[in-house]
């Protein structure tokens, strides 16, 4: 999905798949709030989670021998703390947790990035627009003020 013009956040250029995917969870990314922007974070998450979750329940049910289980170890996993409680012993159980291990490395930091950089451009943008009405306000004051200067060297 190519961005289109009224996206100015850096990362756009950066990460398309993922602007497009964020785009689709959470709205238009110069429209996003923080509880938007806490939902995709949460939603990107827990998708991570249960896929994991279930790959490696599929993979070395002996190990995982509950879905819960496999859920827990997941959401140590994708948290990067690694309590090392339960863990892979197959080869195809091992490379499901490395693909876990690097995908949530991955794809966290970039949700992450990329809206927060939403909302820092956003706030610039809030910033801008009410710094732009008092320089006008200003304006409006000193053409005033020059009228009235005018009109009393016309006086004088």
């Amino acid at each position: 999905m190519e961005p289109t013009s009224e996206d100015t956040t850096p990362t756009t250029e950066l990460a398309p798949r993922a602007h497009g995917l964020l785009r689709r969870l959470v709205g238009p990314l110069d429209q996003i709030d923080l509880w938007r922007a806490l939902r995709a974070i949460v939603v990107v998450f827990v998708s991570l989670v249960l896929v994991a979750a279930t790959l490696e329940r599929l993979v070395e049910p002996a190990t995982f021998s509950s879905f819960g289980r496999a859920v827990w170890w997941a959401v140590v996993t994708v948290a990067t703390v690694g309590y090392g409680d339960i863990v892979p012993a197959s080869a195809a159980g091992r490379a499901v947790a490395a693909g876990v291990i690097i995908g949530s490395m991955a794809l966290i930091p970039l949700t992450t990035s990329v809206i927060v950089s939403a909302l820092v451009t956003r706030a610039g943008t809030a910033r801008r627009d009410e710094d732009s009405g008092r320089l006008d306000a200003i304006c409006d004051q000193l053409d005033r003020i020059e009228s009235r200067l005018d009109e009393l060297d016309r006086r004088g």
